[in-house]
């Protein structure tokens, strides 16, 4: 059982791996875990100390759709490359790109299944044989089971996604958005122009923005994309409006693109409040029917005590028998 990991903001492959001592020395002796390393240096994450080895990586510099999407790029090398993989773990950041992956996957096969299905629906009798061999079910997903460690929010790589939310702003929208992420808690989201997606859009993604400047989970001078607020009645261009994060919402997703795969959600019981609402959150954007929830007595980390050990190997011994039992 091959498990793909990817590490969290301002630490590598390698130091994941030893923050994960005390998991994988219960896993499964024919467990093997592979640890990628983020494109770009950062500073180290908080709470690392200075006794660490080697450069401290992260795989987003900024999040807009052209940064996703490259980072899902040097994903998608690494898994021709290195793979095939069972499952894909994630921890904070390198669980958003997770989730980003996995829903990129979802979308993208859901749309090629049903263009094709439909494509076949009246085959001709010359090609009868070739559409027989057509599957009636989905295309398999790239993973069989996924594990979110204390994941941050996902982000589309899609310029289109959420655009209409982008381009239709009001005055008074831009007034609430002014200064934009900043002192997210007090701004009056639901007082924006409807659709009632745009409130949540945004609210969800000024948490996200907000809470990872101020934890260090992202670096202070991070581009965020948002020039498109620095003035809340200034013209919008087409650039400054291509570079906004575009934060996956559940409320935003067909239910065709969820991630449709075993899913197994941790968080620690200390970790940042408005962290711990973002992880949930992301549950909505998986199968529900696949979904598994724990919490550890940590915070923003691995679980490390023996029982939370344990509780998290029941979670995914459960997630790597369902995934085998789907068999897509």
């Amino acid at each position: 059982m091959r498990i793909l990991c990817l590490h969290g903001y301002g630490t590598s492959g390698a130091i994941m791996r030893s923050q994960m001592h005390a998991v994988i020395s219960q896993a499964d002796p024919s467990y093997e875990f592979v640890f990628l390393d983020g494109e770009y240096e950062c500073p180290p994450a908080q709470g690392l100390g200075g006794s660490v080895d080697g450069p401290t990586l992260c795989f987003n510099k900024a999040f807009g759709p052209d940064e996703i999407q490259s980072s899902l790029d040097h994903l998608d090398d690494f898994i021709e490359t290195e793979g095939p993989f069972d499952g894909i773990l994630g921890f904070s950041q390198g669980g958003s790109l997770a989730l980003s992956y996995l829903l990129r996957d979802a979308e993208t096969k859901s749309l090629d299944f049903s263009q094709g299905h439909s494509s076949c629906s009246s085959p001709s009798p010359a090609a009868s044989s070739t559409v027989s061999s057509h599957s009636t079910s989905p295309p398999r997903p790239s993973f069989k089971f996924a594990i979110f460690l204390s994941t941050i929010v996902a982000f589309s790589p899609r310029q289109e996604f959420a655009l209409d939310l982008l381009t239709t702003l009001t005055t008074d929208d831009r007034t609430i958005l002014h200064g934009f992420p900043y002192e997210t808690e007090m701004r009056d989201y639901k007082s924006m122009s409807e659709p009632q997606e745009r409130a949540l859009f945004f609210d969800a993604l000024g948490l996200v923005l907000d809470t990872s400047l101020s934890g260090g989970f992202i670096a202070p001078d991070t581009d965020l994309g948002l020039e498109a607020f620095t003035q809340s009645l200034a013209p919008k261009t087409e650039e400054a409006i291509s570079c906004i994060p575009r934060i996956i919402h559940p409320s935003l997703l067909f239910p065709l693109h969820q991630v449709p795969i075993p899913t197994v959600h941790v968080i620690g019981r200390r970790d940042e409040p408005a962290l711990v609402s973002l992880s949930r959150l992301m549950e909505k954007v998986c199968e529900p029917t696949l979904v598994r929830s724990l919490a550890h007595e940590g915070a923003h980390d691995v679980p490390r005590n023996p029982r939370d050990v344990r509780a998290f190997w029941a979670a995914v011994d459960w997630a790597v028998a369902e995934g085998l039992r789907l068999a897509w």
